[in-house]
């Protein structure tokens, strides 16, 4: 539930990286960045719908009539054209934080590393999957972490023009 959530917010963090960028040479960096993570988060929630949804269904499923018979269709869901939908989708995510990384790290207006904790968490996303749960949740806090540089960058940038902005109209008045 909280990758759902997670995905479908991440183009709404790069729409405001967007914003902070305009203007930059960096700018140009970061729209694929926003139309790639838009398609990627589109072929990747329907695989955690199944995995959330669906899979919650035949476990009750299976309480229900005191059998593991429906667990069977595990597989089916976690497979297929889902599966490669999803890992399309998980492949677009991290070219869209590559593209990310380099538009912050050309853009002189956030720290040049910002962007390289979540450009390597999103590239890692595949791998991590087949980890133990230790290196699974490390990889979380990874992706967190470059998250969370971003959005503090970005949260500077507004205070810094909102500042400018406050200056701008003392000087008029």
């Amino acid at each position: 539930m909280l990758a759902i959530v997670a995905f479908t917010l991440l183009p709404l963090g790069l729409l405001g990286l967007q914003c902070s960028l305009r203007g930059t040479s960096a700018e140009r960096l970061i729209f694929p960045a926003i139309v790639l993570s838009v398609i990627g988060t589109g072929f990747t929630l329907p695989f955690y719908g199944g995995e959330s949804y669906g899979l919650h269904a035949l476990g009750q499923e299976a309480l229900r009539l005191h059998t593991d018979a429906p667990l069977g269709l595990v597989e089916v869901i976690r497979s297929g054209p889902g599966l490669v939908m999803f890992l399309a989708g998980l492949l677009l995510l991290a070219a869209a934080a590559i593209a990310t990384a380099m538009a912050l790290w050309r853009s002189c207006r956030y720290s040049k590393a910002s962007g390289i904790p979540f450009a390597v968490g999103m590239s890692l996303y595949i791998p991590q999957f087949f980890g133990s749960q230790p290196l699974r949740v490390a990889h979380g806090l990874l992706v967190a972490v470059g998250c969370v540089w971003m959005a503090a960058g970005l949260w500077r940038w507004k205070v810094d023009q909102d500042q400018e902005g406050g200056l701008a109209e003392r000087a008029r008045q």
